[in-house]
């Protein structure tokens, strides 16, 4: 595939789908880096800087790769440039709970959902929203939050693993045991290492998953 370098609309859809397909286990990390997608979305912010969606996926580029507080810096970007960017919010409050900061994860989520309560990926916001709830011990309200995405059609390794790890640390073994199966047929590869990773604030979560038997790596 050959990419324009004048086109930053296409040079950060590239982006998306490669950090997308990269963070869901369907492609290798050989094939799809994060930092040769943050170097393309780089690029397409110098070729049109008032491009609000590119510092969108750029943030979500930076938090996979462990960037977090330049991850909210990138959405904090995009809302400038779009006031009306719900998924900027969800990117902020995505990167925000990763430093565990659960009430400003939960404010940004809400808000992505007051300015489109109806988006096609809400399924994602609930996830991280269920997240948030976690962080703050509400477990019920973190379950309820992950059962929301799962029925939006977020069916990814993700609100499965979190509501396994949200259903053990109840003490619903079997309700986590088979939420867990869920999302090791959509991810084989998931250990603890990799939640540990990606969400270092989240310990019950860890120790959920341990209980519901995901192997530490």
């Amino acid at each position: 595939m050959t990419i324009d370098p004048q086109i930053a609309e296409a040079m950060v859809g590239f982006a998306y789908a490669r950090l997308r397909a990269s963070f869901y286990g369907w492609s290798t990390p050989a094939e799809d880096t994060y930092a040769a997608q943050l170097e393309v979305l780089t690029k397409a912010t110098a070729i049109n800087p008032g491009y609000a969606f590119a510092y969108y996926v750029k943030s979500l580029a930076l938090a996979f790769k462990k960037q977090f507080p330049e991850a909210i810096e990138a959405a904090q970007t995009a809302v400038a440039l779009d006031p009306n960017a719900a998924y900027a919010y969800f990117a902020m409050g995505q990167a925000e709970i990763s430093l565990g900061r659960c009430e400003q994860s939960i404010a940004h989520i809400r808000q992505a959902f007051a300015l489109s309560p109806r988006d096609p990926v809400g399924g994602a916001w609930h996830t991280i929203l269920g997240a948030s709830e976690i962080c703050l011990g509400r477990l019920d309200a973190a379950i309820g939050e992950f059962k929301r995405g799962i029925n939006a059609g977020y069916r990814t390794f993700l609100p499965y693993a979190f509501l396994a790890g949200a259903e053990a640390a109840k003490g619903n073994d079997a309700e986590a045991k088979s939420a867990l199966a869920e999302a090791l047929r959509l991810n084989p590869q998931l250990t603890i290492k990799f939640f540990a990773e990606t969400m270092p604030a989240l310990p019950i979560v860890f120790d959920g998953l341990r209980k519901a038997g995901l192997p530490e790596e």
